[in-house]
């Protein structure tokens, strides 16, 4: 007997509630959480909720995949009749040919050429049938076709799909569709948007990592939106269906917690202001009311940093000869530094033979910027001498994109067990920087915060800051101590 997917409902213990892993087909689970959250695991009561919203969430994926299923038909369908008429047309040609030619009696032509005619006039009848914007209420019918003896009850449902069609045009009209001065396709649309929104922010002295989540989250919702049913792949669409980005949110934020609350808002950052720009260029007459003031309140995520032993620093430099790999773990350990920093870091700010980097942070331009300096350990000037021999623009490091993304990736196929831990416990390329930070708390013993601050590069807050001048010395000092410590 087959396994029911029902049968993957399962007690999860973080949230104390049940989850549901439904595999999507390609080695991959999606993951939903069901029932009451708070709940102990004999709570019949709570276990028969979850088994009743898991059964209807069941119910609802599998209607949309047989959805889908329907769509690649009607695709193939189109493919069929298009094929039908380019016969068609070859057997007209092929008949005139071999007439002129004297090769064909002229009755033989054009019995044959009446024949061609017959099956492009057939194949392009399918067509128009199957381009018709009204296909669905045209496949309903289709259903009931079987069925003609109940002539009455079909007039009742056509005129039925007939008065909710008219209602969804109503409803589009009230929306102020007329408004909107353009129309274009979304897949065109949100590279045009892409390009606007980053020569926007490269005005602004804005790195490309933060272009970069707008740009994937856009990408995004633009797939999503033509998968939806309805399909929506205009301006247009989008204006008439409004109720879709309020279900991509629901999408994005029902992923929380096994996702952070960071993660949720870069997804929903870029279909926010790609909706503004269309707005601005008259392809939406406003804001889609599914964008509300709460469109960006995914919470906020406790502070939990993961940091790695001095072992695993060690294990995660000797264990890699990749040279882009090995710039990320140096100057996190040696500085603190995350991708943005290092893609942002110029070569004039690199003082290698006095071992110094003094820059001002690149995410703390907009209010005026935070000194950066830090000490270069012995290991980290040699790593990163040849990069600065190379030719480049003054960014030595700018081609070091998705630096993040594969040292993540290379810290779970490195340190044994990392990739199987929960959200909150598996070390990433962010824990890098939290534990040299965290290193220089310990070595000062917790009494000198602002040396931290001064690691991390963060903004100081007080006003002490309009009548002294950061000395840096003490800290180098301490960054010395890191480098004996951990003996790279």
């Amino acid at each position: 007997m087959a396994k029911s997917p029902l049968d993957r409902l399962r007690y999860w213990k973080p949230r104390r509630c049940w989850r549901l892993r439904y595999p999507r087909g390609d080695g991959g689970y999606i993951s939903r959480l069901f029932g009451p959250t708070g709940v102990d695991e004999q709570d019949r009561e709570a276990y028969a909720q979850a088994v009743l919203e898991a059964s209807m969430w069941i119910d609802k994926h599998e209607r949309a995949a047989a959805e889908k299923r329907d769509l690649e038909n009607h695709r193939e369908a189109l493919k069929a009749a298009q094929a039908k008429s380019d016969l068609g047309l070859k057997m007209m040609r092929s008949a005139s040919a071999s007439y002129r030619n004297g090769e064909t009696p002229r009755e033989v032509a054009l019995a044959m050429a009446m024949q061609g005619y017959e099956m492009d006039c057939d194949a392009g009848e399918e067509s128009q049938r199957l381009k018709q914007p009204q296909l669905r209420l045209i496949n309903r019918i289709a259903e009931l076709e079987p069925v003609a003896d109940r002539a009455a009850a079909l007039d009742d449902e056509a005129a039925k799909l007939r008065e909710e069609n008219q209602h969804l045009r109503n409803i589009v009209i009230a929306a102020g569709r007329s408004a909107a001065t353009e129309s274009g396709p979304l897949k065109d649309l949100v590279e045009q948007f892409i390009d606007a929104h980053w020569a926007k922010l490269r005005g602004k002295g804005t790195s490309n990592k933060t272009m970069q989540a707008i740009r994937t989250s856009s990408r995004k919702v633009v797939e999503y939106l033509a998968a939806y049913d309805p399909k929506i792949e205009s301006s247009s669409d989008l204006e008439a269906c409004p109720r879709a980005l309020a279900e991509f949110r629901d999408s994005i934020v029902s992923q929380q917690p096994e996702k952070s609350a960071g993660w949720a808002r870069k997804n929903l950052d870029g279909p926010k202001h790609f909706a503004a720009w269309l707005v601005a260029r008259g392809y939406l007459s406003a804001m889609p009311r599914s964008i509300t003031a709460d469109w960006m309140s995914v919470g906020v995520d406790d502070p939990n940093p993961t940091f790695f032993s001095d072992d695993e620093l060690r294990l995660l430099w000797a264990s890699t000869d990749d040279s882009e790999l090995r710039v990320g773990l140096i100057l996190g350990m040696n500085c603190a530094y995350r991708e943005a920093d290092i893609l942002s870091l110029r070569a004039a700010e690199i003082h290698v033979a006095q071992r110094e980097i003094i820059r001002v942070r690149n995410k703390t331009k907009r209010f005026g910027g935070v000194p950066q300096c830090h000490r270069l350990w012995e290991t980290t000037a040699q790593t990163i001498r040849p990069w600065l021999e190379r030719s480049h623009d003054g960014y030595p490091f700018a081609r070091f994109k998705y630096l993040s993304d594969r040292m993540t990736q290379y810290i779970d196929a490195t340190i044994p067990g990392n990739a199987d831990l929960p959200y909150g416990e598996r070390r990433t390329a962010k824990s890098i920087r939290s534990t040299a930070s965290q290193m220089v708390e310990d070595l000062t013993e917790g009494d000198a915060p602002h040396l931290v601050k001064q690691m991390l590069g963060d903004r100081d807050h007080g006003i002490s800051k309009h009548y002294r001048r950061q000395n840096f010395e003490s800290l180098f000092k301490v960054i010395d101590r890191m480098e004996q410590r951990i003996g790279i």
